[in-house]
């Protein structure tokens, strides 16, 4: 029976997606866990490697995580002009 080892990319995908959203500025990180995520895809293609789940749930959470902290971002910006004229 053989067993494929899951490819270190999309841990690390994962990784980088579940920090995108824990962390206050994770728009880094996600992007990260999305190049990350699309190396991972190919490099599990080409290899037969396991860990397509891990990327493709690295690749949801890290944009996930680029649109909260972009909503974030709009809301305290939002705020800040709404306190300027108030």
């Amino acid at each position: 029976m053989e067993t494929n080892q899951t490819s270190t990319h999309s841990i690390l995908s994962l990784t980088l997606g579940v920090l995108s959203i824990l962390i206050s500025l994770g728009i880094g990180t996600g992007i990260a866990g999305v190049v990350l995520s699309k190396k991972a895809s190919t490099v599990i293609r080409n290899t037969n490697q396991g860990g397509k789940g891990m990327a493709v749930s690295g690749m949801i959470l890290s944009i996930a995580g680029i649109i909260l902290q972009l909503l974030v971002l709009l809301s305290i910006i939002t705020f800040m002009m709404l306190i300027d004229a108030g």
